[in-house]
């Protein structure tokens, strides 16, 4: 079976650990000084950059016993016991899984028997933040004694009670430089004779945000389907998928229709619950882009200045939704254009320039606004500015009074009166005749009046009301009228 990158080529040493130099310089000052024991520790920041890994060799320092200049040795009895997860004086724990108080108070127990070598027992508990209240409360006493070493590692430190942050000392962790982690892969790649593309592992390291774990997992996945090429890597994380989701945004307020059959594949290839989440980091990274902050899909910029911050509203409204289905998505879609109803579609000019059309045929008197701008493919060849307009109707002006030539009055015509058609005097629901001046039921007055009992005396036709349900009293659910009017749009 192979072992992962991310386990096999896991920093064993202070020095290994890539980025937070400012950390590592001052645990390995205190580690030289023989400071790291007796002392509970809180390492917070994102996952993976390496703060289980961090609170490992910090075990291994504090059980060594022959460090070299703050490093541990790593083949003493103590670093080896570390390493293999067989010290009886280090323990890890999920406190994911394991952080409830009886959990705790077990762990703490074994303090009272002391380590064999003498050395404080060192106790890591990853997913710090899952801890339960009772469980945060049984650790305070056990952090003021020297004889254990409590190591806190999480990504949510806000989340850990102030009593026990006051009794720590906190480290912040966070994602290394992109070089480093450019180096850190090539020695990898050297060492398991994988060939590989340097743009294509600049943008490996790019999609997982500097992230070491999942950067060597990820390479590790591609080297698995042969060399390590950009192309590879853009089909691998669905490069045309995200570029097709971006398409979809650029589309919905200028060609709707284009817009839902594009949308329509992705759900076919990537599912509903994928779709949601792009267009949501889309959106994000779009307004990210636009505000000078640094962001790994560079393309999501083309379509802010079509709504601007506004695009948030649309993303705020997706995130909201639990288990969405394509109904769900498209609803808060089609729900989020605001001006379909102005807008045609785009056609191009000679120079290149593209305006937006109007689909009703309106008259030339009138006048267009602009409301926005993005870009459009220009038959493969790259893309062209996109100005969208609406229309505007010309003001219309008031018809002067003509004179009319004044005609000899003809004699009046004597109009017959109009004859009144009879009406029903009793009415038949059910078998039950009812006669005009009784009331009926309110079960019989929601669905309306019956038919005439019987037909009218003369040969003039008398139409019937029709007995049927109210509408509003029982209306469509919205992702089913969703589902049918987008069932309909499709068609047309």
């Amino acid at each position: 079976m192979m072992t992962p990158f991310d386990l096999k080529y896991r920093p064993r040493l202070f020095r290994d650990v890539l980025g937070n130099t400012g950390v590592i310089k001052l645990l390995l000052n205190r580690s030289k000084n023989d400071d790291l024991q007796g002392r509970s520790m809180m390492f917070g920041g994102v996952k993976g950059c390496g703060k289980t890994t961090i609170s490992r060799i910090v075990a291994k320092a504090i059980g060594c016993t022959q460090t070299i200049e703050g490093e541990p040795c790593l083949v003493c009895d103590g670093c080896k016991a570390v390493e293999s997860d067989s010290s009886y004086s280090y323990d890890e724990f999920d406190a994911a899984t394991q952080g409830t108080v009886d959990k705790i108070r077990e762990i703490l127990n074994d303090v009272e028997y002391g380590t064999i070598d003498g050395k404080p027992r060192v106790v890591v508990l990853d997913e710090a933040h899952r801890l339960t209240k009772q469980a945060q409360d049984a650790l305070l006493r056990p952090m003021e004694d020297r004889r254990i070493v409590i190591i806190l590692c999480t990504t949510e430190p806000h989340n850990i009670r102030s009593a026990i942050r006051d009794r720590v000392e906190e480290y912040p962790i966070s994602h290394p430089n992109p070089d480093d982690v450019l180096k850190r892969i090539k020695e990898i790649c050297e060492c398991e004779d994988i060939k590989y593309e340097n743009d294509a592992l600049k943008l490996l390291i790019s999609i997982n945000s500097s992230n070491p774990r999942t950067s060597f997992t990820g390479l590790q996945s591609s080297a698995m389907l042969g060399d390590i090429t950009y192309e590879a890597i853009r089909s691998i994380y669905r490069f045309d998928s995200k570029e097709k989701v971006i398409r979809v945004l650029e589309l919905l307020d200028c060609n709707l229709k284009g817009a839902f059959q594009e949308l329509e594949e992705l759900f076919q290839n990537e599912g509903s619950m994928w779709v949601r989440d792009e267009i949501v980091s889309s959106i994000s990274s779009s307004i990210r882009a636009a505000n000078g902050a640094k962001t790994a899909n560079t393309k999501a910029r083309a379509f802010y200045s079509i709504r601007g911050i506004r695009w948030a509203d649309l993303a705020k409204d997706l995130a909201l939704l639990d288990r969405p289905d394509a109904a769900d998505v498209e609803c808060v879609l089609l729900s989020s254009v605001q001006v379909a109803r102005t807008i045609g579609t785009i056609e191009p000019y000679q120079n290149g320039m593209t305006v937006v059309g109007e689909p009703d045929n309106r008259p030339e008197s009138g006048s267009r606004e602009i409301i926005g701008s993005g870009t459009e493919n220009s038959n493969g060849s790259g893309t062209i500015p996109i100005t969208f307009t609406s229309f505007k109707e010309p003001e219309k002006v008031p018809e002067t009074p003509v004179k009319q030539v004044e005609k000899k009055s003809s004699p009046p015509q004597v109009s017959k009166p109009k004859e009144e058609k009879p009406i029903a005097k009793s009415v038949e629901i059910d078998g039950i005749i009812f006669t005009k001046n009784e009331e009926l039921t309110s079960l019989d007055g929601k669905i309306g009046k019956g038919s005439s009992s019987r037909p009218p005396a003369t040969n003039d036709f008398v139409e019937s009301p029709r007995i049927q349900q109210d509408p509003r009293l029982a209306p469509i659910p919205e992702k089913e009228f969703a589902r049918e009017f987008i069932k309909g749009f499709k068609r047309t």
